[in-house]
């Protein structure tokens, strides 16, 4: 709303008044006012009223009628002696929708005289020449543009088309404060305004996704920007399960239609585009529906479908293969091209329209089981889906994968080839190209694994809690050397404190209770010393005694330091090496003989019991050696542990193996050779065995 200043206007000789408008029902136009496009056919342009008791002095509004085929414009004055005038000028249908018109007037009061004019875009298609004494001056007046307008039957200006003035369907622009010395300078601007184009704004969002559409899916994508006149929408679609309870049933997947929560403007006989599938025992077929319309009028009887357009495909292949399907808008025309793949077969079926549809829509696409059957319906892989607005350079490709060079299909499992330079094989079995080995697949390209210069980080283990009744040694858990039950607990240090208890290996502590749980009795001082021997933990029988000793000797300097301790039990494994050379020279001098067959029987008796002495002598040393390594392996608990110690520990080992094979050896002789002695010498064989094994 405009206020007109009376004394301005006084002070020139003519002004001007008037708007641009461009019929566009289907814009995206906010409703202004009560009455809207479906209510009446006549749309409100702009007026001058007064603003005390809102006399009308101007009114300009247009007119659709549907019967007639009839587009009308209207302009009406009211005269300072009281006289009216009305003025219709009735324009071309087919070039209504879309096209921007002025209408205005020029007033030059002093002539008593008023101009009409009339442009489509910047040419004049109509003016005319009113003898009216229309003054502004003592009037205290507004110029009123837009909006909804009802018109009282009291007012001159009431007429049955402009009872109920819906709000303009479309975009306007007006003059504002137009006052000037020549009428000329009035067409001047009428004839400098350019708005004869559509500015197109792409939507940022061009693929709207890929989906699975099962059961009663539905979903919407709605554009963020109008279109102009044109328009593109492509999808690959495969059918992947057909359900169905009945022989022939009608699944619709599209449907593209402006963005209104009114049923009516959603219409099949308003929709740009739909797409139906058809199952048939007779045959399968894809159907295409549109609409043109015959009249740019939206208050019409659509039940004979006046505007419906439909278009039917026969589908002689496979309906469950990939298909790609394409459809084009353009200025007054529509195309659908359906393209089914099969290896390298194409199936290819296109049809064009010719088609008037309204333009500048905001659209929203309904996609999925849009009729809601239950009964009936797909399962549907949707790939590549897209809605393009703006359609000038942003033509949609049919593109294979990114990995495939040739395919019939658009994921990477539809594959028909690879590029040669991909670095990727071809599985035939799989229709799939893989990365050759030694390349990493990262964004559809094989890159060399050398091409990321990875950094190796070591990873910190975590800390592992060992359970109630375990402690931990050298990272794993060994269950605790104690009788677990409802009277006895023994080595209660380490249920108590496993996680110190393996610096010692010590129990020292039995806790005896009754049979309610309560403690009836301790046991002290056991001094009960285990060791770890492989990956058991094992009771060493007199250890706590010799252990303590060494220890002794190390806190009391009889060594000045560990190592002249460790080059001490050297010497002793030097001395059981010895012993074991020994055994090896005694069984061979005992081969010797044998194969000479001179044994007498007082000699065999005495040499088994030489054996019986060599092999009492090896469980001494074996002991030692056994009990020097848990000397050792506890000093090394004690003390801090040292490279040095490692080293003589693998080698007492080593040694102890070696020991053990000689044992075999020497008691598999002796068994052998004792088969007819006397039954006391077998039995301390077999006792001298016993305690081998224990070791």
């Amino acid at each position: 709303m405009e206020s007109i200043d009376d004394d301005i206007y006084s002070d020139f000789n003519c002004a001007g008044f008037g708007v641009w408008s461009r019929y566009v029902p289907f814009s995206n136009v906010v409703q202004i006012g009560e009455i809207g496009i479906l209510d009446s056919s006549c749309f409100y342009l702009f007026r001058i009223q007064d603003k005390t008791n809102s006399q009308l002095y101007f009114l300009q509004y247009e007119c659709i009628n549907s019967e007639q085929k009839t587009i009308k414009k209207y302009f009406q004055f009211l005269g300072s002696d009281g006289s009216d005038f009305i003025e219709e000028i009735q324009i071309n249908e087919a070039l209504y929708e879309y096209v921007w018109y002025f209408q205005g007037f020029v007033t030059i009061p002093s002539q008593k005289q008023v101009t009409i004019y009339y442009y489509e875009q910047v040419t004049q298609i109509f003016s005319k020449q009113l003898q009216i004494d229309f003054s502004f001056e003592g009037i205290n007046s507004n110029l009123i543009i837009g909006g909804d307008l009802k018109v009282s039957q009291n007012s001159p200006f009431y007429r049955l088309e402009n009872n109920q003035l819906s709000y303009f369907p479309g975009n306007m622009e007006y003059l504002f404060d137009c006052y000037f010395y020549e009428p000329d300078y009035f067409l001047g601007i009428i004839q400098s305004n350019q708005n004869n184009q559509c500015l197109c704004q792409k939507n940022a969002i061009l693929k709207i996704g890929d989906v699975i559409i099962q059961k009663q899916d539905q979903l919407q994508f709605v554009s963020q920007q109008i279109n102009c006149q044109q328009f593109i929408f492509s999808s690959w679609i495969k059918i992947q399960e057909i359900y169905s309870q009945q022989d022939e049933f009608v699944y619709q997947l599209f449907k593209l239609s402006g963005n209104f929560q009114n049923p009516y403007m959603i219409q099949d006989n308003l929709c740009a585009f739909q797409l139906f599938y058809k199952f048939s025992s007779q045959g399968n077929q894809m159907i295409f529906k549109t609409y043109s319309y015959t009249f740019p009028n939206l208050n019409l009887d659509f039940s004979n479908n006046s505007f419906l357009k439909t278009e039917i495909f026969d589908i002689d292949c496979d309906i469950q293969l990939w298909h790609y399907i394409l459809v084009e808008k353009f200025d007054t025309s529509i195309s659908i091209s359906i393209t089914f793949y099969q290896n390298y077969d194409q199936m290819k079926q296109n049809k064009n329209l010719e088609v008037k549809q309204f333009n500048m829509v905001q659209f929203k696409l309904l996609y999925g089981n849009i009729l809601q059957s239950k009964s009936n319906y797909l399962e549907i892989s949707i790939i590549d889906l897209k809605f393009i607005n703006c359609p000038d350079n942003d033509q949609p490709q049919i593109n294979c994968h990114p990995t495939c060079k040739e395919c019939d299909g658009p994921t990477k499992e539809d594959c028909l080839s690879c590029f040669e330079s991909s670095n990727r094989i071809y599985l035939p079995d799989f229709k799939e190209c893989i990365c050759e080995y030694g390349t990493i697949d990262q964004n559809d390209q094989c890159i060399h694994f050398l091409n990321f210069n990875f950094i190796l980080i070591q990873e910190i283990p975590l800390k592992k809690e060992c359970l109630y009744g375990y402690f931990e040694l050298n990272d794993n858990c060994f269950q605790c050397p104690s009788i677990i039950n409802n009277n006895i607990i023994t080595c209660l240090v380490c249920v108590q404190n496993p996680s110190k208890w393996n610096q010692t290996l010590l129990c020292e502590t039995i806790l005896l209770t009754d049979k309610n749980g309560n403690i009836s009795n301790y046991l002290t001082n056991q001094n009960l010393q285990y060791i770890q021997i492989g990956n058991d933990i094992q009771f060493c029988f007199g250890c706590d005694s010799k252990i303590q000793h060494i220890i002794n000797l190390i806190k009391l300097n009889r060594y000045s330091n560990l190592k002249d301790f460790v080059n001490h039990q050297r010497m002793i494994v030097i001395h059981v090496q010895k012993d074991v050379q020994n055994a090896n020279f005694k069984k061979q001098i005992y081969i010797v003989q044998k194969n000479k067959q001179i044994l007498q029987p007082h000699f065999i008796k005495l040499n088994i019991l030489a054996n019986l002495l060599v092999l009492q002598i090896f469980m001494k040393n074996v002991l030692l050696v056994k009990y020097n390594i848990v000397y050792i392996v506890l000093i090394i608990q004690q003390m801090i542990l040292q490279k040095l110690l490692q080293d003589f520990i693998k080698k007492t080992i080593q040694l102890m193996k070696r020991q053990k094979q000689v044992v075999h050896n020497v008691l598999k002789d002796s068994f052998m050779t004792s088969k007819k002695d006397n039954v006391l010498i077998r039995n301390q064989l077999k006792k001298i065995v016993q305690d081998l094994l224990l070791i």
